[in-house]
């Protein structure tokens, strides 16, 4: 190849897409591009805009910088309504985007109007069929969503769960967990602000019940995701009683790299959270997990589409959004990333209105049994496959792109 300038987009919003699934293509990538440095081409990032997103990605996709190009939403917006390039980019002629989360139509509508390819990551959703010449799924059932929303059984590829390398890649730098007989429970909120201030109090309490009716000392660790703001955090402890909020051991991750995170998690006997990413990282790491979905205020869930953009009307939209919310809330399905992978619930899994005492209830039982969790860690890791999806992509990308050093079959 010689050095004319090639362009690889890699399109990603949300906390857990950019953790869980732009992470380990770019390590992968990065390593690479050390072993074998491919003269022109230009690694850009683009956050488009998304309802999932906290607000604080564009930190987190500088830390896995160098870029050579980084945009956000309102770079995306003034291409779409202006016709207006970021500040100092001039595409090139070739190029590829990969869509690694957010919202399928920006990187499609992006793709076209450079006139590249375009491959993209998801779990199972096929949407612009027009636009993406592959779709990588993780396994097999995300397969069969894909054809069935029309793209063609050529253009669908199994690749595996790049949460799994995200893991993986994170688990040379975490520290090893020390072993000090207590009974750890880890209480994972969620990123984005109304989870952590609807759903962290009543984890507090959960705690707190679980701590009563064990019978014996317990670690509780609240592991706040670095998207978290600090704003979130201090209403949830408002609204929390002093005694259980003091009795917390805290872990945040000072950057965005997710290895404290990651040794925290692997301390944890029992993990409770919402359902998101964070179930895949427990899953790869064996750790019995409660994924707990609360719906006392369903009007604050992000979702995506329509129903999306009508909840955020003034008046009626909330309304629709919660009615809307309640009325799928039971067909959904498991509600943890290795539950839908395994096709059953794995672990234990609360949806509706619920207080504290069931999710405790849960806890004790499993901190009482432990061959179920050793069981259920196993089911876990099985659920959620071996590593390899990110460098299985990144061959792709190579292939499709003619650089050197491409291995893809």
């Amino acid at each position: 190849m010689s050095g004319e300038p090639v362009d690889l987009i890699v399109t990603a919003n949300g906390p857990g897409e950019i953790a869980g699934w732009l992470f380990p293509v770019v390590t992968e990538l990065r390593r690479r591009l050390r072993e074998q440095p491919v003269p022109g081409l230009r690694l850009i990032a683009w956050a488009p805009p998304c309802n999932f997103a906290s607000g604080r990605e564009l930190p987190a996709l500088a830390a896995l910088g160098p870029w050579d190009g980084l945009y956000g939403p309102d770079d995306m917006w003034a291409l779409m309504l202006r016709g207006r390039w970021p500040a100092g980019y001039r595409p090139a002629r070739r190029g590829l985007v990969l869509f690694l989360g957010g919202d399928l139509f920006y990187a499609a509508w992006m793709a076209r109007r450079l006139r590249f390819a375009a491959m993209a990551y998801t779990e199972g959703r096929a949407r612009w069929l027009w636009a993406y010449e592959r779709f990588f799924v993780p396994n097999e059932v995300a397969a069969r969503k894909a054809v069935r929303m029309g793209a063609p059984p050529a253009r669908v590829e199994v690749v595996g769960d790049l949460v799994v390398d995200a893991v993986a890649a994170r688990s040379s730098r975490a520290s090893e967990p020390v072993a000090d007989g207590l009974a750890t429970v880890g209480l994972f909120a969620g990123s984005r602000d109304f989870e952590i201030r609807w759903v962290l109090p009543m984890l507090f309490e959960a705690a707190a019940i679980v701590r009563r009716r064990l019978g014996r000392p317990v670690r509780v660790m609240a592991v706040v995701s670095p998207f978290a703001s600090q704003a979130a955090l201090e209403q949830a402890l408002g609204a929390s009683p002093e005694e259980e909020a003091r009795a917390v051991e805290w872990v945040r991750e000072d950057g965005w790299d997710g290895a404290v995170r990651q040794a925290a998690m692997s301390r944890c006997d029992v993990a409770i959270t919402v359902p998101g990413t964070v179930t895949a990282e427990l899953g790869a790491l064996g750790v019995p997990t409660i994924t707990v979905l609360p719906l006392h205020r369903p009007d604050l869930i992000p979702l995506e589409g329509l129903i999306g953009r009508l909840g955020d009307l003034p008046g009626v939209g909330p309304r629709l959004k919660a009615a809307f919310v309640r009325r799928v809330a039971g067909r959904v399905g498991p509600l943890s990333i290795p539950s839908r992978r395994a096709g059953r619930a794995i672990g234990p899994e609360l949806v509706g209105e619920f207080g504290p005492e069931a999710i405790a209830d849960q806890a004790v039982a499993l901190l009482r049994d432990d061959a179920r969790r050793r069981a259920m860690g196993a089911a876990l890791r099985q659920a959620m496959g071996p590593s390899g999806a990110a460098a299985r992509i990144v061959d792709r990308i190579w292939a499709r792109l003619g650089l050197s050093g491409a291995t893809a079959s």
